[in-house]
């Protein structure tokens, strides 16, 4: 449940970067409505719980907006200032540690926020969990296993999104890599059924609900620990695959699209500096 509240406050900002900046405060500033509503698909939750479903969500969207942030708007500057003298191993590594670390962060604080409903909730609202995490999985199965060519319409798209038009070159590294790509979804897959039955495991349980939420923090923060050895290998391959790929895409940039991925961040990070003032200005005012 805490990976569903930093997949449905994480999404609601990141997936906005492809679109306008208006959309991008419109949908971060609706975000935590879209969590209610999504935790509640999820839940089936009533009365009291919706309550406090409510009231927690809410401060999460606000400890987001004023500790995190300003945090994303440092990265996005440091990223930008590493692109413009050419990225190296070392910047891929260290991005792929800044995206792990604010990952970490929200995925821990949205256990603390959601600690208190665990004590409330109800057989039946377990049993609609563990029947959406199935559909969720299926879901999973169809697009990422069962439509190859999905794969690489996508990662095209969102590679055009911030480059602009892509060579010859760059889309044939592209379907390389989509094409290699399947074993690491086959195990994800996997790894995702494994966390989905240790997670209803741990919310089936009769202990107190700090012990739960203490239980949820080691499976969904520190998951790479509880990792299938073999689950653990492909997952590094594909890591380092990604790294080389994002170093071949990026030697290859024309002079046009770097100006175009730059200037691209470079407007992300000042809308997102407005979000964050707005997060400054209403604790001001309470």
């Amino acid at each position: 449940m805490a990976r569903l509240l930093w997949w449905l406050v994480g999404t609601a900002f990141l997936g906005t970067l492809s679109g306008c900046g208006s959309f991008v405060r419109i949908a971060y500033n609706n975000a935590d409505f879209g969590a209610r509503y999504l935790t509640n698909d999820y839940l089936d939750l009533e009365g009291e719980q919706a309550d406090l479903v409510r009231t927690r969500i809410d401060h999460l969207h606000q400890w987001h907006r004023r500790q995190e942030l300003p945090k994303y708007v440092a990265a996005i500057d440091e990223l930008t200032l590493r692109l413009r003298r050419g990225i190296e191993q070392d910047d891929v590594a260290w991005a792929a540690d800044v995206i792990q670390t604010r990952y970490r962060a929200l995925v821990h604080q949205s256990i603390i926020e959601v600690t208190p409903l665990l004590d409330r909730l109800t057989p039946d609202n377990l049993t609609r969990l563990e029947k959406k995490l199935a559909e969720s999985n299926a879901t999973f199965e169809r697009d990422n296993l069962q439509k190859s060519a999905e794969r690489l319409r996508t990662l095209t798209k969102r590679a055009r999104d911030w480059l602009g038009d892509l060579t010859a070159l760059q889309e044939e590294r592209l379907a390389a890599y989509a094409d290699a790509s399947a074993p690491i979804f086959t195990g994800l897959l996997d790894e995702r059924r494994r966390r989905h039955h240790a997670v209803l495991e741990a919310l089936h349980t009769n202990a107190p609900a700090t012990e739960r939420g203490q239980r949820l923090d080691s499976l969904l923060v520190h998951y790479e620990q509880h990792r299938s050895e073999q689950y653990a290998v492909t997952a590094q391959a594909w890591q380092a695959r990604l790294g080389t790929l994002l170093l071949e895409i990026e030697s290859s940039l024309t002079a046009k699209q770097r100006k175009h991925l730059i200037d691209r961040l470079t407007f992300y990070a000042s809308e997102l500096r407005v979000l964050a003032r707005e997060g400054i200005s209403a604790s001001a005012s309470n």
